[in-house]
């Protein structure tokens, strides 16, 4: 009868089930040989539990039971070479208590040991150095609160050949070593179900060569050199007992290393991988449980993989080795920490979950989805191909997109997309960088920030920071980026707002601006103005915001003031807010320049029609301002408050030429008797004014 539990999880997982006796009336060999005695004497060998010797030694279909049942006495058995005694059923050993006494050793030195079903039960030892035990079903007994359990050590020369092992947990650590020697498994089965010694399975030198590993109830497997060439372990933690495999030496091929299972989130499995070298196809970290995660931990050596994956509730911990991989797979919610070693990805890493490369490097060729990444001192972050990721969060360290090889300028420029914050304290970024996610990102700076390459922003608001300088080469708006009141410098003088960009003041902006889209002068703010280092040119697609509020009988109407040329075309947009309650002939700045070229195609107020007064732009040389006037009659050309043929004869009569501002048809008042005007006109075609 069998003594071990063996888990459904194993029995199911291998997809076999043990060997079972023939049918038919057994034919038993009992050991009644003395304290040190040998398997292939026949005198020590009885057809009855306990009865007289020289029956002979057992042969083909006979089962063998070694029991030593005196608690004070051990029995040494010496199996050197019995001849080819064929196949026997059954080889039963049982000791007593936990001696040193009571138990049974029992030495393989030579020759074949061949038998369907191999059971080790309570203390007993098998030292097998040399010759082949070939079984397909083996058992080495867990220990209990009285017994030992069963142990076996292979060494030297010793061949070991196993359909399916189950190895339990002893009273000492390593139930089953190797210390040499060769062993196959079909199914290798670890457990400590019961004991609380839960190292079982070492592995020192040799080769072992398993099909399945499966490691349950809190078992341990270790490896200390050899070679294993395997093509799954798996660790399952059942009923919460967390299960561990570590490598501190030798060398591992295989195709699948599963830790935890899906079945099971409690218990935290881990894999260490501390030293000597491993190359498995597949790594699969499955879901844990919050705060007690599935954990694969590199801690030395090298670690080589087509694919690895974290589940949610899994985790990654590199502190020193390597870990090479083509592809990665991290899950939401699943950690990876990398605070040394080296953790390279050939092909796509897909992280949707915290990365912390607070030391070392990671080397990624591309970075997919929206994982939040954190970078510390020391620490190297290097992008081969167009990275992007969630929230990056900075302290220290670089990013960058390789090396050059030149000692002057080392590093070449990544590129990578943030989709939600930046939030940074320390470090280097060689990349250009780019907001493109749907949410509003926020940049928060502890301290000023240098990007060494360009600065876009592509989707969504970025909200920038408003304490200190934020500089790139130069910048990209292609969606809204608010200022924040804060200062932004472009090292190559170059700032493009896309017709479909928006840029929020107030602030200072080191560079010259090149605008097909929206200035919107204080965005949020109407105290402080919006500062301009370098040159404006605004294209005809282009819109000035100008905001006028009043409060406490305080106007507000920060304007634009520019160091160096403004060329002005597009709109012109006046936006009143609060009580504001001026007079005719009341004159605002919008603008101050070195000088002002061209003019807005419209003056377009926001409150037009609906006030006691309208707005004209006044320009000089060096500004811009808007006068308060009567309520304007748009269209009319020649003044009769109505919108007829008139006004259109006097349009067409200077159509294509520059005229005085606000005469001769030019009713947008820009100086030029163009489509703007006729438009103007037509839209309000047949009006009467008050």
């Amino acid at each position: 009868m069998r003594t071990q539990l063996i888990t459904s999880f194993a029995i199911a997982a291998m997809g076999v089930a043990p060997a079972a006796l023939p049918a038919g009336e057994p034919i038993n060999r009992y050991w009644v040989g003395g304290l040190v005695d040998s398997w292939d004497d026949p005198g020590n060998w009885s057809d009855t539990d306990g009865g007289s010797g020289g029956i002979g030694v057992p042969g083909e279909g006979h089962s063998a039971f070694l029991t030593n049942d005196s608690p004070a006495s051990s029995r040494i058995i010496l199996f050197n070479d019995p001849g080819n005694v064929g196949q026997l059923e059954v080889v039963r050993l049982r000791g007593t208590g936990s001696g040193p006494t009571g138990g049974i050793d029992l030495f393989l030195n030579d020759g074949n040991l061949n038998t369907v079903e191999l059971i080790v039960l309570e203390n007993v030892e098998i030292e097998h150095s040399a010759g082949r035990l070939r079984t397909s079903d083996a058992t080495l007994s867990r220990a209990s609160a009285t017994d030992a359990g069963g142990r076996y050590r292979l060494s030297g020369e010793g061949l070991l050949d196993v359909t399916f092992c189950a190895a339990n947990a002893d009273l000492e650590p390593w139930s089953f070593t190797q210390d040499g020697g060769e062993s196959f498994f079909v199914t290798l089965s670890i457990s400590s179900f019961g004991v609380t010694q839960y190292e079982v399975v070492q592995l020192n030198s040799g080769e072992m060569t398993a099909e399945n590993i499966f490691l349950d109830f809190g078992a341990a497997m270790e490896m200390n050199g050899g070679m294993l060439t395997m093509d799954q372990v798996v660790l399952n933690s059942s009923s919460g007992f967390s299960t561990t495999f570590v490598q501190n030496g030798g060398a591992i091929v295989g195709e699948m290393l599963r830790v935890g299972s899906s079945l099971e989130k409690a218990g935290s499995d881990s894999a260490a991988f501390n030293g000597g070298s491993a190359s498995i196809d597949e790594i699969r970290v499955q879901s844990g449980m919050p705060g007690l995660p599935k954990r694969l931990q590199v801690n030395g050596g090298a670690l080589d993989l087509l694919t690895l994956s974290l589940a949610t509730d899994a985790a990654l911990d590199l502190t020193s080795g390597s870990v090479n991989a083509q592809q990665v797979s991290f899950s939401p919610d699943s950690q990876a920490s990398v605070t040394g070693g080296t953790f390279t990805v050939n092909a796509t890493a897909i992280v949707d979950g915290a990365f912390d490369l607070t030391g070392g490097v990671a080397d990624i060729d591309t970075l997919e989805r929206r994982g939040d990444f954190t970078i510390g001192p020391n620490a190297q972050l290097i992008l081969r191909n167009p990275g992007e990721l969630d929230v990056l969060t900075m302290t220290g360290g670089r990013i960058h997109g390789g090396f050059t090889g030149f000692p002057l300028d080392p590093y070449l420029l990544a590129d990578l997309a943030i989709s939600r914050d930046l939030i940074y304290s320390g470090g280097a970024i060689t990349a250009n960088i780019c907001f493109d996610g749907f949410e509003t990102s926020f940049i928060d700076l502890d301290t000023n920030l240098i990007i060494e390459g360009d600065m876009c922003i592509m989707e969504g608001e970025t909200i920038g920071d408003s304490t200190h300088e934020l500089t790139a080469r130069t910048w990209n708006i292609e969606s809204t980026y608010d200022m924040n009141g804060g200062d932004i410098n472009a090292s190559l003088n170059q700032m493009t707002i896309a017709s479909t960009g928006e840029l929020l003041g107030p602030g200072s902006i080191n560079s010259s601006i090149h605008s097909d889209g929206l200035i919107d002068i204080v965005g949020n703010d109407f105290n402080d103005p919006l500062t301009v280092t370098g040159s404006l040119n605004c294209e005809p697609t282009a819109t000035l915001l100008f905001s006028i509020t009043q409060a406490l009988a305080v106007t507000h109407a920060p304007p634009i003031e520019c160091t160096g040329t403004a060329d002005l075309d597009g709109i012109l947009r006046v936006s009143v807010a609060g009580n504001y309650r001026p007079r005719t002939g009341d004159r605002l700045t919008v603008l101050t320049a070195a000088e002002v070229r061209g003019t807005f195609d419209v003056v377009a107020f926001d409150l037009s029609g609906e006030e006691t007064y309208d707005v004209k732009a006044i320009y000089t040389d060096a500004t811009v301002e808007l006068e308060i006037v009567d309520p304007i009659c748009f269209g009319d050309a020649n003044g009769d408050n109505a919108v007829n043929f008139t006004d259109l004869e006097i349009l067409l009569e200077a159509w294509g030429t520059s005229v005085p501002i606000g005469t001769q048809g030019d009713v947008s008042c820009n100086g030029i008797v163009d489509f703007t005007d006729l438009n103007i006109l037509l839209d309000n075609w047949g009006a009467v004014c008050p």
